[in-house]
């Protein structure tokens, strides 16, 4: 693909069985894609249950064998921002970072 996906929404729910529940929205093209995720709701969760939805996301988009490799929380000039890193088709891809909800 050649268009860059935007993100559009993150959302997070607790709904109180000791889960936590992201949804992503990302833009891609001419549509919206929507995927969920769920982790045990552990620190550091949140985030990457995000991340495991926008890759889902960019999967439904068209964007095949993306695999998530990992992620990290940290602080820039007093934000919080998480950083993911993401395989396609075997190699590294550069990954452009976003301030999220880490917590």
């Amino acid at each position: 693909p050649t268009a860059r996906p935007r993100l559009v929404s993150v959302d997070v729910d607790r709904p109180g069985d000791e889960r936590v529940i992201c949804r992503v929205a990302i833009a891609y093209r001419t549509r919206v894609h929507r995927a969920e995720a769920a982790a045990v709701d552990l620190p550091g969760a949140a985030a990457h249950a995000a991340a495991e939805a926008a890759v889902r996301a960019l999967v439904d988009a068209g964007w095949d064998e993306l695999e998530l490799l990992g992620l990290r929380d940290v602080e820039i000039a007093g934000r919080d921002f998480v950083l993911v890193a993401v395989r396609r088709n075997g190699m590294s891809m550069r990954i452009r970072s976003a301030s999220l909800p880490n917590r």
